[in-house]
Formats: C-alpha cells, sequence, structure tokens
C-alpha cells in the first residue's frame, strides 16, 4: 500500500539499530570477553617473540578479535518485519494478531528476544453443499446399477458428443449418375455427357409442382439423348405452359411437341404453348364453350408471325400441340370435366387397372407411326376434341411422344403407373419422366393430375 514501508520488529518507537543492540547486549558481552582474553594472549606472544614476529601475532589477532565481534552480531538471527502505517508508527503485532492481554502475557517472550514467527494456518477444506442422494436406477434385466459418477466440482460435466443422423441412401441410378432403367441396361445413347447446342435456346430441363384446387400437378420436360448426348447439341424441342383461367376456376395446360426435321421447331412449339394458354385464359368460359375452339387458330397466327419475324419459312417452326382446360372443383359425385384438344401425336392418358387408357391424340400405328400429316401452323382447323368425365381417384397424363409411346407399351406402362399411382416429390417425378430405355431417345414432356377423391356424403 502507498505510504507503508518495512523495519525490523521492535517494541514502541525509537531507533532500531541501537534497540537491536541492547537486545544482543549479552552475546555482545560474551564476544568481548573472548576479545579481551585474545588481546591478552597476544600481548603475551608479541613480548615473548619480540620484533617483526611479535607484530605479526598482534595484527592476527586483532583480526580475530573483529571477527568474534562481527560473528556475534551475525547470530542474532532474522529479523522479524512489520508495516508502517501512513503516519509513522509501526505495527508490532505482524502477523501473530493482535497485542494479548494481560492474562496472556505470561505466555509472551521477553522484551529482548525476538518472536519466533509462526506459519500461516493452513485454510480449511472446502465442504460441497449437501444435495440430494443419488437415485439408484433399475434396469429391467438386473439388479439397480450403480449412479454414474458425478464430475469434480468446478469443472463442467462432459458432454458426449451428439451422434450425426444416418444420411439415407440414394437410388442406385442416382449414385451412379444415371436416370431410372425399368428395363435394365438402356445402351450407350444415354452414358454420354450433355452438350450444349450453338446457338441460344431453352433450358435443357424445366419443372414445376403445383397445388391447383385440390389437384395436385407436376409437370416435367427433358432433353432426350438423341438431342443431347452428340456434339453439338439440338435445344429442347418439347415445351409446357401452367395456367389458370381468368375466373380462377379452371386449369389451363398446354404441350407442344416440335418436328425433327423442322430446324426451328423449339421456336414454334414454345410459341405455341404460350398462344394456346393465352388464348384459353382469355376465354374464360365453360368446358363447352365455343371460344375454346379458336385457340389452335391463335396459335398458328402467333408462330407464322413469328417465323415472319426471323426470315424463316413457315415450314422451319412446325410442331404438335395439345390443350386442356380442367375443372378445379370437383361435383358432388367426386368427378369433374376435362376439355381436351390435340393436333397429331401429343397424347393425354387416364390411369386404369395397373396400367394406362389413352384419352385423346393420335395413337401410332405401322412401321411409319412417328410420320405426322398434321399439325401447326398448317392445320389449326384439323385438332381433335373431346370432353372427358374424371371421377374420384384418377391419375391424368398429358404428354409428348416421349412419354406417351412409352405409357402405350406393355412392358413400360406398368411401371409408370406404379410410380405415379400418388404425386411423388418433384425430384423423383423428373427422374420417372428422364428415364432411360432402349429406343426411347426423343425429348420428354408429361404434365400429369392427380383428382382426389371427395365425394360428398348425403
Amino acid at each position: 500500500m502507498p505510504g507503508q514501508a518495512l523495519e525490523p520488529a521492535t517494541r514502541g518507537r525509537g531507533r532500531p539499530a541501537l534497540q537491536r543492540l541492547w537486545k544482543a547486549r549479552r552475546r555482545l558481552g560474551a564476544a568481548a570477553a573472548a576479545a579481551a582474553a585474545l588481546v591478552v594472549v597476544t600481548a603475551v606472544i608479541g613480548g615473548a617473540l619480540g620484533g617483526p614476529w611479535g607484530a605479526a601475532a598482534g595484527g592476527v589477532c586483532g583480526a580475530a578479535v573483529i571477527a568474534v565481534v562481527v560473528a556475534g552480531l551475525l547470530r542474532q538471527g532474522p529479523a522479524r518485519f512489520v508495516r508502517y502505517d501512513q503516519e509513522g508508527s509501526s505495527d508490532v503485532h505482524g502477523k501473530d494478531g493482535p497485542e494479548p492481554r494481560s492474562s496472556e502475557r505470561a505466555s509472551r517472550p521477553h522484551r529482548g528476544d525476538i518472536a519466533p514467527v509462526r506459519p500461516p494456518a493452513p485454510a480449511p477444506p472446502k465442504v460441497p453443499p449437501p444435495g440430494p442422494p443419488p437415485v439408484a436406477v433399475r434396469s429391467p434385466a438386473g439388479p439397480p446399477s450403480a449412479p454414474p459418477p458425478e464430475p469434480p466440482r468446478g469443472r463442467p460435466a462432459p458432454v458426449s458428443p451428439a451422434r450425426a443422423a444416418p444420411v439415407p441412401r440414394q437410388p442406385a441410378h442416382r449414385e451412379a449418375g444415371r436416370f431410372p432403367q425399368p428395363l435394365g441396361k438402356s445402351g450407350l445413347a444415354f452414358e454420354g455427357p450433355w452438350h450444349l447446342p450453338l446457338e441460344p435456346g431453352p433450358p435443357g430441363m424445366a419443372a414445376d409442382s403445383v397445388q391447383a384446387g385440390d389437384l395436385a400437378v407436376r409437370a416435367a420436360s427433358v432433353v432426350g439423348p438423341s438431342h443431347r448426348c452428340q456434339p453439338p447439341g439440338t435445344p429442347r424441342q418439347d415445351a409446357y405452359r401452367l395456367s389458370l383461367d381468368r375466373s380462377g376456376r379452371h386449369l389451363v395446360i398446354a404441350i407442344a411437341d416440335g418436328m425433327s426435321d423442322s430446324s426451328h421447331s423449339h421456336l414454334g412449339a414454345n410459341v405455341a404453348v404460350q398462344a394456346l394458354v393465352q388464348h384459353l385464359w382469355e376465354a374464360d368460359e365453360g368446358p363447352d364453350a365455343s371460344r375454346r375452339d379458336e385457340c389452335f387458330r391463335s396459335a398458328a397466327r402467333q408462330m407464322l408471325a413469328a417465323a415472319e419475324q426471323r426470315e424463316l419459312a413457315p415450314n422451319a417452326v412446325r410442331a404438335a400441340a395439345l390443350a386442356a382446360v380442367v375443372d378445379l372443383e370437383a361435383g358432388p359425385d367426386g368427378g369433374r370435366d376435362a376439355w381436351l384438344a390435340s393436333i397429331a401425336d401429343v397424347t393425354a392418358w387416364i390411369r386404369a387397372d395397373g396400367g394406362w387408357r389413352q384419352a385423346a391424340g393420335d395413337v401410332k400405328q405401322g412401321m411409319d407411326g412417328s410420320h405426322l400429316s398434321v399439325f401447326l401452323p398448317y392445320h389449326p382447323s384439323r385438332a381433335v376434341r373431346r370432353r372427358v368425365r374424371l371421377g374420384p381417384g384418377d391419375v391424368l397424363a398429358l404428354t409428348s411422344d416421349g412419354v406417351g409411346d412409352a405409357l402405350g407399351r406393355a412392358d413400360l406402362g406398368p411401371w409408370f403407373a406404379d410410380r405415379w399411382s400418388a404425386p411423388p416429390h418433384i425430384g423423383d417425378f423428373i427422374d420417372t419422366v428422364a428415364f432411360e430405355a432402349k429406343g426411347e431417345l426423343d425429348d420428354r414432356t408429361a404434365v400429369v393430375l392427380w383428382c382426389p377423391d371427395v365425394r360428398r356424403r348425403p
């Protein structure tokens, strides 16, 4: 602390050096007597020897006297030190506590002696506060088990590392970097990397997961192996659009499949689906509305305008197409109406008996089933229109021929029916649309609707 100093312990105030000599007076007396004896001996020896030998003996004896005196002073023992306060008075208590009372003075050391320094008392051991006794846990198969040992006080209990949740195993085709192969090995056409086209175009993949009213809707369009695995790539020639009509009571769907022998069929397909949805959105009438019949004429006009704007021939933007309008609200029997109109081989299918039943679109027959005789923008009046009734639990699939051809196959149709028995995750839906099978190399597009069972009970 400021203003404090360390001094030898003394009783009262005075000169510390003189008091120290006073306390050591007995030892100094003994030392002086010894020194006097040495002086006498030195005088006797010097007188007997005489000359230089006597002087030398006297010097040795004098040095011995000085050594004896210094040794007497040093043998007093260590001095105690105490603190002086700011006023200059000494604290004689030191570490031994306050001045003892009169009843305790008999046990106090003599005033001239130096009191021994007492070692500090050891600190009492820390006793933990009492707590609830440990409870033994009885295991179902044996006697009570011992409680777990408590961690030392002052230290946190060890925390066991949390176990990481197991990572779910991916399907085999995803671990191999492939799409599903329902028929086994699919061929070399599916193993190559995807290549980009030399011109800007639509993305190689598009998808949607929609809840429209009580209808669950999944949609996906994927470029086929014949257009992506050989450099340079070809733009995806399929396209689709989804929308509600202006009244919000119907779901509007359009799918178009550009013809492979048209240089800009991807442009024609995208213009066609946009024009079909726009026209049906503006019609805003019931399933039997006559204005919907004009949707393909509107699409043909816009396709021709897009080709002319880019200085392309109408033959460069040819495409097949399908349009659909589905009621969002089911009737009292749980069913709903769907209006379908199609040109060429873009088809509609209804899931039935573990397979599929075709509801719209051309049926491919013979060796030249892919040859089209009607298409947009040349034959808008050749569109075929029909109305279908969807019952509770029905599944409606609108597809381009890349998926429609597989739904009509006896070996692939049941696989799709099983995969689409209920609305899947959008990632699983894309996997199914992008399936790998020998001979199925075209672009593929599918829009699938699941109709719930909402029949009203009386």
